[in-house]
């Protein structure tokens, strides 16, 4: 949703111009020692619908490989560990 980002603890980091623009930004946030929480209480939501960029899982599974082996330059043992992680919490959220 937005990324605000105190310029005293972590250097310019930019959204790229591609699919999963926030994904990347946070990714990116947090190489450089930044932290993420989970927090208990919901402070936005993104409208739902079988039009949405996201609604199709498999292209949002595809764009997600493409992440960790493109923007993040991860290895393929990694990037088929974290989408595995991706998947599963995926199947948790809506299935499980």
């Amino acid at each position: 949703m937005t990324v605000v980002i105190d310029r005293t603890k972590i250097p310019i980091v930019y959204m790229p111009a591609e699919r999963h623009e926030d994904y990347v930004t946070w990714l990116e946030i947090l190489k450089y020692g930044g932290k993420a929480y989970s927090l208990p209480v919901d402070l936005a939501r993104y409208r739902k619908g079988a039009s949405n960029l996201t609604s199709n899982k498999k292209r949002s599974m595809v764009w997600t490989w493409h992440v960790y082996r493109q923007t993040q330059k991860l290895s393929l043992i990694a990037s088929c560990y974290y989408l595995f992680c991706y998947i599963w919490q995926g199947l948790k959220k809506h299935y499980l």
